[in-house]
């Protein structure tokens, strides 16, 4: 037997450091800032179509309305109406009009651009929305920007009113990206600090049975050679005054601290079917100086068959330790 005081660490850290590392990638694609002037030239652009509903897309603006038309939630976010360059037809390149959702600090940037949109046109970055569909649509867009259209005699003039533009639907995706991203990374450091916690607890395990026998030092297969009790199937030893196991990485016992020692299974069930059964053997001491008042320490489970295999422990328990009851009631003796 040769001393492992990682056993348990690499699986937890390397799992670990994968989740952080796909947070890394979940993260960086959702920071890098869509090039919307590229999407539209490469001719990347998608039409405003139902089958395009809630796709992200570039759209090419012309010109802007001053003021807002709609205000969504409140004023969190606002509509405004912007002149867009359509595709091409038989006639050459048409404008279009539509409505363009987003917030009234990015509305400001492209109102103040206005003027020059003819010469100079700006590309945003956004979602495609057909309001008739789609769940996150504004209540009563069609109505809604059909009147405004007719305020500013635009109704007959290529104006969509199934259809509109947000910008901030498109930042949400960006934020639930990063949400994963964060959750990603928070599970990737809880396994790390799992990691750590199993090499403290593996560490603290080896120097307590060093520091109770020295003989073990170098010598490791003493614990099982000299053994009072081994059983290779349940991993469940006795050496001398404690009781070890090797099932989940080193962990020890002072049996001469335990008030109580029983057997405790718990099975995991899918759809009222059993996956999956855990065995322990749960100590309990008047000494919480030691590990607590109750430990528990999880042995290899073989099935049903888990505690016959266990009685010649607590038989050897309840012989070699008197003041250690053993079972879980009183009037089980095993």
């Amino acid at each position: 037997m040769t001393e492992n005081r990682n056993h348990g660490f690499r699986i937890r850290f390397y799992f670990g450091l994968i989740l952080i590392i796909a947070a890394c990638v979940v993260g960086f694609f959702n920071f890098q800032k869509p090039d919307a002037k590229k999407i539209y030239e490469d001719g990347k652009a998608l039409p405003f179509s139902s089958s395009n509903d809630d796709k992200e897309s570039a759209l090419k603006i012309t010109d802007i309305s001053k003021e807002p038309v709609i205000e969504v939630d409140k004023g969190k976010t606002y509509i405004y109406i912007v002149e867009y360059e359509k595709a091409g037809t038989s006639k050459g390149k048409e404008p279009g009009y539509i409505g363009l959702e987003l917030t009234k600090e990015d509305a400001a940037k492209l109102v103040a651009k206005a003027d020059t949109m003819q010469d100079n046109p700006e590309y945003v970055y956004g979602t495609i929305i057909y309001s008739y569909r789609n769940k996150h649509a504004i209540q009563n867009y069609s109505d809604l920007i059909t009147q405004a259209f007719k305020n500013y005699n635009l109704l007959q003039a290529g104006a969509d009113t199934q259809f509109y533009f947000s910008q901030t639907e498109a930042s949400s995706a960006k934020k639930g990206g990063l949400m994963v991203a964060a959750g990603l990374t928070l599970a990737g450091l809880v396994f790390i600090g799992l990691a750590f916690l199993k090499r403290k607890k593996v560490g603290a395990a080896y120097d307590e049975m060093y520091a109770a026998y020295p003989e073990l030092r170098g010598n490791l297969d003493l614990l099982r050679t000299n053994a009072t009790y081994a059983d290779d199937e349940t991993y469940v030893y006795i050496y001398k005054n404690h009781f070890f196991t090797t099932w989940s990485g080193l962990e020890v016992y002072d049996i001469t601290k335990a008030k109580r020692v029983y057997h405790y299974q718990l099975s995991h069930k899918r759809y009222g079917i059993t996956t999956n059964i855990e065995s322990f053997l749960i100590f309990l001491s008047d000494d919480r100086s030691y590990k607590g008042k109750k430990k528990k320490i999880e042995i290899k489970n073989v099935g049903e068959e888990t505690d016959d295999f266990l009685q010649p422990f607590f038989r050897a328990v309840a012989q070699e330790f008197p003041d250690t009851a053993v079972g879980y009631e009183n009037n089980r003796p095993f």
